[in-house]
């Protein structure tokens, strides 16, 4: 049996003791098992930082520090394979390459990333960019030479952390010829050289843990072979926004002069995208007034503002597709694709609260500015299922964007429906193929039928007040028409000039103010 390289204690063993990673008082050994031998072993006593799990239903609250004083919430798509990862590493003094936590920014991948390296409590080495990248030829090469050949191989077992490795990860361009490319192409090369011969091929017990903002697409191919495991941090749950918001003690908010109870700001703090980072932030400051949808970097559900009864939800199986045939919730089946041509604000509350409140369907809206690709989405929804995608474009930027809806439907059955105006800029494949839900397809001489949809509306923006009044509004100016368009544009109208959360989206028609989330 080997002697210890490397023991991690809280109790320091005998010599000569064979230890094991995991038995009472020994953290980490490696190789593992090996022999305690005091005068070759290099031992160190274990910090006084702990981490500490608790699983709550698919989620884990991880506490960590010396006294247990701060925490993460994490969905188990996330912790349960980085723990495995670190247990194979803690047994075995090696994985096969290293680990990427990637996704967008405030979800908590440095924090996690330095709980991981704490958990093993065998040493740190952070990296960054100031560390190795420099003005002068060659002495980048010879800074990452140094990092593996002296730094690691002393320090090693240890974990290399990595924080916003896009700096380094990024796609080598071998046709630009500016100097800074040069150093960045050389550099990753360098990089790539030694993980391989120095990490994988001799089986270090070193683990390597980097973080990135980046998509996945932007990455080197060849970097993303030598880091094998992937995760992504996806946008928060609603059981995380809940349990933070628990913990503060506090039942209500005001947030931008609007008292909210937990269940109303969970719907907001998620219609708005809102990070685990900016919530939490804004929790201790007791301002809400950062949350904006223009600034969110993430998957956005779509649920009504406020509540509403299901009775009240305006049934959209009533109006027939094509004028042939009525969509029910059964046929939300991963097999559907619909274009909604038709009043984009009103469409988006009456399907988005049907789908949700009697379909029980999870939606999700997608604009062109959100940037994300067909990985990042599928991987964001996998706590949620079924689902349905809203897709809204009004421009030629959005084309991008209905591909990759049409990805999604073919690659993976998400049902989409496309909101937009204007046709013209949905593909020759969309527009021959997908039927058409044309909500003006409704009469609204029965009075029940035109308060669902002002109720559902209503509630969908948040809008207060009583449906009746705005039922008056909406006849007096309507004059006793009884046409669906009219109906539809006085709503909307008012919808732009009175929902409290806005509105981020291109309308139609005479209006032409625009409105932004927040």
């Amino acid at each position: 049996m080997d002697v210890c390289n490397k023991v991690v204690y809280s109790q320091k063993p005998d010599d000569l003791e064979v230890v094991r990673s995991g038995q009472k008082g020994i953290l980490f050994a490696y190789p593992n098992p090996c022999i305690f031998v005091s005068n070759l072993t290099i031992g160190k006593k274990s910090s006084d930082f702990k981490v500490q799990e608790t699983q709550l239903g698919d989620n884990y609250v991880i506490k960590y520090g010396k006294n247990l004083e701060k925490e993460i919430f994490l969905p188990k798509e996330v912790w349960e394979p980085l723990k495995k990862a670190l247990e194979n590493f803690r047994t075995n003094g090696t994985i096969k390459g290293g680990i990427l936590l990637y996704g967008v920014p405030g979800t908590g991948k440095s924090e996690v990333a330095k709980v991981m390296a704490e958990y093993l409590g065998i040493g740190v080495l952070e990296k960054g960019v100031s560390d190795m990248l420099s003005r002068y030829v060659g002495e980048s090469e010879q800074s990452m030479k140094k990092l593996f050949m002296n730094e690691i191989l002393k320090e090693q077992p240890v974990v290399v952390f990595m924080d916003e490795i896009d700096w380094l990860a990024s796609k080598r361009n071998f046709e630009r010829t500016e100097s800074v490319t040069k150093v960045q192409n050389n550099i990753m090369t360098e990089f790539l050289r030694l993980f391989q011969d120095y990490i994988i091929s001799k089986k270090t017990p070193v683990l390597f843990i980097g973080t990135t903002n980046a998509k996945l697409e932007d990455l080197d191919d060849a970097f993303k072979r030598r880091f094998p495991i992937r995760v992504y941090f996806a946008s928060p749950s609603r059981e995380a926004i809940r349990y933070f918001l628990e913990k503060s003690g506090k039942t209500t908010f005001d947030v931008k002069g609007k008292k909210m109870g937990i269940d109303e700001l969970v719907n907001y703090a998620i219609a708005m995208g809102i990070s685990i980072a900016e919530l939490r932030s804004d929790i201790e400051n007791n301002d809400f007034s950062s949350i904006n949808m223009n600034n969110s970097t993430n998957l956005r559900r779509m649920i009504p503002f406020s509540p509403i009864s299901e009775e009240d939800v305006f049934d959209l199986s009533t109006i027939k597709v094509d004028y042939q045939f009525s969509i029910t919730c059964d046929m939300l089946d991963g097999k559907r694709r619909v274009i909604l041509p038709n009043f984009p604000l009103i469409s988006r509350a009456l399907v988005s609260t049907w789908a949700t409140m009697i379909c029980k369907k999870q939606v999700f809206d997608v604009l062109p500015s959100d940037n994300l690709s067909v990985e990042e989405i599928m991987i964001g929804l996998k706590q949620y299922s079924p689902v349905l995608l809203l897709n809204f474009n009004s421009n030629r930027e959005a084309y991008p964007l209905i591909i990759l809806s049409e990805r999604l439907f073919y690659e993976h059955g998400i049902d989409t429906f496309y909101v937009t105006t204007d046709q013209s800029f949905l593909p020759d494949i969309v527009t021959t193929t997908v039927p058409t839900l044309d909500i003006t397809n409704v009469s609204i001489t029965d009075e029940k039928v035109k308060t669902q949809i002002v109720k559902t509306v209503m509630r969908f923006y948040g809008i207060n007040g009583d449906p009746k009044d705005l039922m008056y509004q909406i006849n007096g100016s309507m004059k006793k028409s009884d046409d669906i368009s009219t109906f539809y544009r006085v709503l909307q109208h008012f919808i732009m000039l009175n929902s409290e959360i806005g509105i981020k989206s291109v309308v139609e028609g005479e209006t032409k103010k625009k409105f932004a989330w927040a």
